[in-house]
């Protein structure tokens, strides 16, 4: 951030001048603003793209096969398609899950449902 506006406040207090503070400090706080603003939608923008994460993959090693299909159940109601699944008796792999909320709620879904994590 570039001092100028900082300079100006304190020169106009020095020289009593309301006006030049009030426009250098509106200037300045404007500046702050759009700083942060450009910060938080580039950040944004990286986690909607996504393009520097790799996805996980995951297995869940269930009790049984019935608690398995619950748990597909479960993670499809929550919002996961078919393609995030492949399962094989009591073993279910989710994959392609981009969203880090999404891949959280399905680790406690698991973990709620006594699944052994692996991979």
């Amino acid at each position: 951030m570039d001092n100028q506006n900082i300079d100006k406040m304190l020169a106009s207090i020095i020289n009593g001048d309301k006006e030049d503070f009030s426009s250098s400090f509106s200037s300045e706080m404007k500046d702050r603003i759009a700083s942060k603003f450009t910060e938080k939608t580039t950040e944004i923008s990286k986690d909607i793209l996504g393009s520097d994460e790799t996805l996980q993959e995951e297995m869940y090693t269930f009790k049984s096969t019935s608690d398995a299909k619950k748990f597909i159940t479960s993670a499809s109601n929550a919002g996961l398609t078919k393609r995030n699944f492949k399962i094989r008796g009591k073993v279910v792999d989710v994959s392609g899950v981009k969203d880090k909320e999404m891949n959280q709620m399905i680790q406690m879904l698991a973990k709620e449902m006594k699944a052994v994590k692996k991979g």
